[in-house]
C-alpha cells in the first residue's frame, strides 16, 4: 500500500480552512452579544432617564407625569391631575372638615347640577365618602332643588363661584371654592387636593 504524500502547502490550508469555520461562528457569538448588550443598555437607559425626569414625590404620595399628567395612585385608584400639587398649593386654601352630608351650592344663572365643573367636585367628595346634595343660591333658573345660603350654619356647604383670584376659603358657614376666570382647572384640582389630604 502507498503512503499519500502530502505537501506543507496543502497541510496549511486544509487547517486553515477547518479554523476559519471556528473563527466566523466566534466572531459571530461576540457581535451578537454585544448587539444584545447594547440593545438593553439603551432600554434600561431610556426608562431609568424617564422615570428620573417624569417622577416626583410630594408629601409622601408620589406623582408620574404621563400623557394624561400627573398621575397618583390612592385607595388602590389612579387618579389624575393636569397639575402637580407643587403647582398648585401656592393658592390660598384651607383644611376641608365636611360632615357626611354636603351640599354643593351653585347660581342656576351659571350652572346646572349636571355641569362638568360641579360634576367633579361631586366625584371627589364620594371618593371620600361622601353623601353630596346639590343646591341652589336663588330660585331663578333652579331646578327641583333647595335654595341655601352661606348663613345655614346647620349645613356643610361648599359654595362654588367666579372670584377675583383662585381660592378655597371660609366665609360665614359656607367653604367657597373661587376660581378666576382661566383658572377653572386649577380650582378643581385645589379642591381635591386639599379634600384628599394631600395639600
Amino acid at each position: 500500500m502507498k503512503k499519500k504524500k502530502y505537501s506543507k502547502e496543502l497541510v496549511a490550508n486544509q487547517s486553515l480552512t477547518l479554523e476559519k469555520p471556528h473563527k466566523k461562528k466566534t466572531l459571530l457569538y461576540v457581535l451578537g452579544g454585544f448587539i444584545i448588550l447594547v440593545m438593553v443598555g439603551s432600554i434600561l437607559g431610556y426608562y431609568g432617564a424617564d422615570s428620573a425626569t417624569s417622577a416626583a414625590t410630594y408629601q409622601g404620595h408620589t406623582f408620574v407625569q404621563t400623557a394624561q399628567g400627573w398621575m397618583t395612585i390612592m385607595n388602590g385608584q389612579q387618579l389624575a391631575f393636569q397639575y402637580h400639587p407643587r403647582t398648585i398649593a401656592n393658592y390660598t386654601h384651607i383644611p376641608l372638615l365636611f360632615g357626611q352630608k354636603v351640599y354643593i351650592l351653585f347660581n342656576p344663572q351659571e350652572y346646572t347640577e349636571k355641569s362638568p365643573e360641579l360634576q367633579y367636585l361631586q366625584a371627589y367628595l364620594r371618593f371620600t365618602g361622601h353623601t353630596v346634595n346639590f343646591a341652589c343660591t336663588h330660585d331663578k333658573n333652579c331646578s327641583d332643588l333647595p335654595i341655601l345660603s352661606c348663613t345655614n350654619e346647620q349645613q356643610d356647604i361648599l359654595f362654588y363661584t367666579q372670584g377675583t383670584a383662585t381660592a378655597l376659603r371660609k366665609q360665614d358657614s359656607c367653604t367657597v371654592l373661587t376660581y378666576q376666570p382661566g383658572e377653572e382647572t386649577q380650582a378643581h384640582e385645589l379642591f381635591a387636593y386639599t379634600l384628599l389630604g394631600i395639600l
